[in-house]
């Protein structure tokens, strides 16, 4: 009979479901077992964790994992901190946040970008302003605070009605948090999108999919812009010209290099299943976000 105890990922979402993305990359990654919990509030943390932990020995902790998923990265972020709060050495897990995948695709994007301008530039990410449009999501929310924490000037657009207040409030809580410098832009007409890419070195898009948030029209005149990169792979493109499989290849007409979400993506996919495999590997519990993602889609990069 088979004594090897199995590796087990237990995933948990605020939300009404836990992606199949997720579970398969699990499953891909080691783990041999994943159990996944469902509308999960801030209060069942504890007793969550607390059954998940003492019902393993200490030594087969390290083969326990926390997925924490769901669509808000600050829940995400609470809930693990509230989760290693729960735990009682030796009986310790490793946690990974990765909500909606926005962590890991944030890394992905920032890391392309680095490297990009590495390559092309010669320079990094230090003093370069750096836009982002669709900053109210999740996905954007993470590459303002990696990219800030590199020394990019960041500005965060607010280029749709009703997303002045949310992304205020953004910039407020993670210059509390990760003390970092943000500042709101506006991108709703025309005009204003115009001059935002007039003042920018690099735009992220994170826009939600089903519509082009931005035009060439509205680089046409930025002189200092070098990379665009957009997460958006299905049709239309966030950005007129940007195909989904640009890796560092010209925008049609422009000076601008362009990183499509495929190119995002499949570094994405690498940086995920790296960290849910040191989970299956670490001998020591591990702590795992967007900055912890970050170092390995660096290392992917290189």
């Amino acid at each position: 009979m088979n004594t090897e105890k199995p590796y087990i990922l237990h995933a948990l979402s605020p939300t009404k479901f836990v992606s199949p993305f997720d579970v398969n990359m699990a499953y891909d990654s080691g783990f041999d077992k994943v159990s996944t919990y469902t509308n999960v509030e801030m209060d069942d943390i504890n007793d969550l964790v607390q059954d998940i932990v003492f019902s393993r020995h200490p030594n087969d902790c390290k083969k326990t994992g926390l997925f924490i998923a769901g669509e808000d990265d600050e829940k995400a972020i609470e809930m693990m901190e509230k989760a290693k709060k729960a735990m009682v050495p030796p009986f310790e897990i490793s946690i990974f946040a990765d909500p909606a995948g926005s962590f890991t695709t944030a890394a992905a994007m920032i890391g392309c970008v680095k490297k990009l301008l590495k390559g092309k530039f010669k320079t990094d990410l230090k003093d370069k302003v750096l836009q982002i449009v669709g900053a109210k999501g999740i996905v954007g929310g993470a590459c303002a605070v990696i990219a800030a924490q590199e020394g990019a000037k960041v500005g965060m657009v607010i280029h749709r009605e009703g997303a002045i207040e949310p992304i205020e409030k953004r910039i407020k809580n993670y210059k509390e948090k990760y003390k970092v410098n943000l500042n709101a832009i506006m991108g709703i007409s025309d005009d204003e999108k115009t001059k935002m890419s007039e003042n920018a070195d690099i735009i992220l898009c994170a826009a939600k999919a089903g519509k082009e948030a931005l035009l060439k029209k509205h680089f046409s005149s930025a002189k200092n812009l070098k990379i665009v990169s957009d997460v958006n792979a299905v049709p239309p493109p966030g950005v007129e010209g940007l195909e989904v499989n640009f890796n560092g290849d010209a925008i049609r007409g422009t000076k601008i290099y362009g990183i499509g979400a495929l190119a995002v993506g499949q570094i994405k996919a690498q940086v995920q299943h790296k960290l849910l495999k040191l989970m299956c590997e670490s001998g020591k519990p591990v702590f795992l976000d967007f900055r912890e993602a970050f170092k390995i889609a660096e290392q992917l990069k290189k």
